[in-house]
């Protein structure tokens, strides 16, 4: 069970061979006690891309969300979920 403090960032890239293009994007889960809704934190759009960049794109956007928001936000720290290995 995680805490309940926690911040839970949901991540996904994606990518489409045809034509090269690719998304990503991350929703953020806020403990209960912050009581605030899932939020969308990102979701961009790239043409002459890649899937793993996509994947990877949208992982460092995760973590550079929850740096900024750690101070801001009483969670003692984050689960950034993805369906990536």
């Amino acid at each position: 069970m995680a805490s309940p403090y926690a911040l839970k960032i949901y991540i996904d890239g994606s990518f489409r061979k045809l034509g090269y293009r690719g998304g990503l994007a991350g929703i953020a889960e806020f403990p209960e006690s912050i009581n605030l809704p899932p939020a969308t934190i990102f979701q961009r759009s790239y043409r002459s891309t890649t899937n793993n960049r996509m994947e990877l794109s949208a992982c460092i956007e995760a973590m550079e969300y929850a740096l900024k928001e750690a101070g801001r936000l009483p969670i003692n720290h984050v689960i950034i979920l993805t369906d990536s290995q």
